[in-house]
């Protein structure tokens, strides 16, 4: 069991045979992704791998002593976003199995769309164990023995196909980035980062924007705290990474980091004060940055699309729900409502008690783009969620949905972007939620967003991504996001709390 598997990774540990290493914990990996079943509840799952949070950023340093970064990477991928990784596997294209054993894809579909629903924990135990015996039956037919196991390598390049993929690894036994390529993988040491002041630096960071770091609700300490930490990130991370791969001026790059600064800007960092010398040493001078929480996360993002992009949804909740206590009314909301529905004429709004989980959810599925103006949050469980008029939708809520024509979800609300602080691997916020259920651009924010920011970054974003003809092309959100993002650091240099949370995962 994992228990034996960790013993044998910490015997392997002490040795200089970093391939045996390597070797104990990619079977560490396999035993882990057994204990975290999916027919347990959410719950129980998180509650195991808050237990053993590191399997992946250890391996892949083990990988790397060993000479293997092909392996390293396919370790970060395989071990990170675990439950986010069971509801890619649920929704898997089954064309291929159709045309060769209808039978087995038809079962198939026929538990995907029963576990989809709610269920109880017998129901939900008993799909989970059909739907492992039926994947176990496919693998018996030929051509099909590796159905659902972990993506290969050459299988995760594909995710850099329009530029590279950075993977940046924390470990307590070495630091490194991993920059994918379609071409392959190279290896850039980051000597000075380590696992330790990763995590005290984040802590402080994240305390800093939530307003209980230094100066406790102090904006001025707030600001300081955070352009040394966007400092401190140029130069153990970014800097090194752009100077031994140096990317052309304004070109793509995707950040994937693990352990502590998977809940880090890093597309926002550098030096920004306007007297540093010498100037254009900050990332966002630089490359046009989007964020991913894995390759795979990635790849199904540039899955093909089936139909072209049509209406816009906006859910828009001024007033704060009953349900929520300590949070302001949200003006902007029904500002950004307006603006949207005078610049695009399908569109679809639900303001104050329309704008409710059922009816959103069930219009999601007809919108190409989606736009959420209200507050965002945890719950009094701890689940990420967007509050609407009737209830939060949650986590749970989203991946239930699976949307094959979804282009562009904006989220213009607070802390839609940062994950659980335990399980920073596991991106668990809504951003990420939106990306799996089938977006292929998600716009929003690490922390808290002022109500005019909101509605200035909602108007000039979208101005960027419209057609001289009217209609929306998403395939502009990450360069529009960035020159939004320009703009706002140029009228607020000394304020990064105000430009730095907007950022874009996807393609």
């Amino acid at each position: 069991m994992l228990l034996a598997t960790l013993r044998a990774r910490r015997a392997a540990e002490g040795l200089t045979d970093w391939n045996s290493a390597a070797q104990a914990f990619a079977e560490a990996q396999r035993q882990l992704h057994l204990t975290v079943w999916r027919g347990l509840r959410a719950p129980d799952r998180r509650g195991l791998l808050v237990r053993w949070p590191d399997i992946a950023n250890d391996g892949a340093a083990a990988a790397l002593a060993a000479g293997e970064p092909e392996w390293a990477v396919e370790m970060l991928d395989h071990g990170r976003f675990l439950w986010w990784g069971q509801v890619l596997d649920i929704r898997t294209d089954l064309s291929a199995l159709r045309s060769v054993h209808p039978d087995l894809a038809e079962r198939l579909s026929a538990l995907r769309l029963q576990t989809d629903g709610d269920v109880s924990a017998d129901q939900r135990r008993r799909l989970a164990t059909a739907w492992d015996d039926t994947v176990a039956a496919v693998r018996t037919r030929p051509g099909f023995e590796r159905f659902l196991l972990p993506t290969s390598f050459d299988e995760l390049a594909e995710a850099a196909a329009d530029g590279p993929v950075v993977l940046v690894n924390v470990s307590r036994h070495r630091c490194d980035s991993l920059v994918v390529t379609t071409d392959g993988v190279r290896v850039v040491p980051l000597p000075e980062l380590t696992a330790d002041e990763a995590a005290r630096r984040t802590r402080e960071y994240l305390a800093a924007v939530a307003g209980t770091g230094i100066g406790g609700t102090s904006a001025g300490a707030r600001e300081q705290v955070l352009l040394s930490y966007l400092e401190w990130l140029w130069d153990v991370v970014a800097e090194p990474v752009l100077t031994a791969f140096p990317v052309p001026l304004g070109g793509r790059l995707w950040w994937c980091a693990s352990g502590p600064l998977a809940l880090a800007p890093l597309h926002a960092a550098g030096y920004h004060d306007p007297d540093d010398a010498p100037s254009g040493r900050t990332v966002l001078d630089r490359v046009v940055s989007s964020m991913t929480p894995t390759l795979r996360a990635l790849r199904h993002a540039r899955r093909p699309a089936q139909a072209k992009p049509s209406g816009m949804l906006v859910v828009a909740c001024q007033r704060r729900p009953d349900y929520v206590t300590g949070l302001p009314d949200l003006p902007s909301a029904t500002r950004e409502a307006a603006l949207l529905r005078s610049r695009f004429s399908d569109t679809t709004v639900l303001t104050e008690s329309e704008a409710t989980t059922s009816r959103a959810t069930e219009l999601l599925a007809e919108h190409a783009f989606a736009h959420f103006a209200c507050h965002g949050g945890t719950t009094s469980t701890g689940e990420a969620a967007l509050f609407l008029a009737d209830a939060p939708l949650t986590l749970v809520d989203l991946a239930r949905l699976d949307l094959d024509d979804a282009y562009l979800a904006v989220l213009s609300a607070c802390h839609t972007a940062i994950g659980d602080t335990d399980l920073p691997d596991e991106a668990h916020h809504v951003a990420a939620a939106l990306q799996v259920a089938g977006f292929r651009h998600v716009v929003s924010a690490l922390w808290a967003i002022g109500d005019d920011t909101a509605t200035a970054v909602t108007d000039d974003l979208y101005r960027e991504i419209i057609t001289d003809e009217g209609t929306l092309d998403p395939s502009r959100t990450a360069h529009a996001l960035h020159t939004v993002t320009h703009e706002l650091r140029r009228q607020n240099p000394y304020q990064p709390s105000r430009w730095a949370p907007f950022i874009h995962f996807g393609i």
